[in-house]
């Protein structure tokens, strides 16, 4: 048996024409400092939706690259 997510997918609206998204749910809120410092270093626009969930807009490489930095916070 498999447990089911709390959160459910949601369109994200308002995506800056051009851009790529991404929307990470971490499994605890984390300080926005380190992440926020990430998203900056990419050039990327962060928003946080909730405590443990965030939203990345930029060009797709500079997302990627990102998320490569950020994987350390997913296994906390």
């Amino acid at each position: 048996i498999f447990k089911i997510s709390d959160t459910q997918s949601r369109f994200i609206q308002n995506v800056p024409p051009g851009l790529s998204y991404a929307k990470i749910t971490l499994r605890n809120p984390i300080a926005e400092d380190r992440v926020q410092e990430i998203a900056e270093y990419y050039g990327l626009i962060m928003e946080f939706d909730t405590d443990s969930t965030i939203a990345l807009y930029g060009e797709k490489s500079n997302i990627q690259l990102a998320l490569k930095e950020m994987a350390p916070f997913f296994a906390e």
